[in-house]
């Protein structure tokens, strides 16, 4: 029989040798600097285009001299400004000229029907409520919102 007012110690596993840890490589300056200029190598390869690519990109766009004057060109058209000359003098009428006449507005390139169409914004909303002046207004326009908006 067994004693009841003793205590019995957990059971000890035999536990094997601890394995020494082993040491880094040593530091040698000659491999590790071999290995960056391997590592440079292959990144410069990587960033090379290839020559049916170069080739396709002359082919459609031209030489990157030719492409360049194209596009200045393309934008003095479409500006109607012209580069001023070596033989002008140089002067300018700036200060006689309306500042608003010289800023150029553009036009949209394209136009979405959805913008035009008046959407109606549910007023009852608890972000909204505060711009109600009165019971009748439970929805209104967009453009309407924000002049109101502006107006608070």
């Amino acid at each position: 029989m067994e004693d009841v007012n003793v205590i019995k110690l957990p059971v000890t596993e035999e536990r094997l040798p601890a394995k020494k840890r082993t040491r880094p490589p040593k530091f040698d300056p000659r491999e590790e600097d071999q290995e960056r200029q391997t590592n440079v190598k292959r990144l410069a390869g990587l960033g090379e285009t290839d020559e049916s690519v170069k080739l396709l990109e002359e082919l459609l766009f031209g030489a990157e001299d030719e492409l360049v004057d194209r596009l200045v060109e393309q934008e003095e058209e479409q500006t109607g400004a012209s580069l001023v000359e070596d033989g002008d003098d140089g002067a300018c009428d700036s200060e006689d000229q309306d500042p608003q006449d010289q800023v150029q507005t553009r036009e949209p390139v394209w136009v979405d029907e959805d913008d035009e169409l008046e959407e109606e914004v549910d007023m009852k909303h608890r972000y909204r409520r505060d711009l109600i002046r009165g019971e009748a207004e439970s929805t209104m326009t967009n453009q309407r919102l924000q002049e109101r908006m502006r107006q608070q």
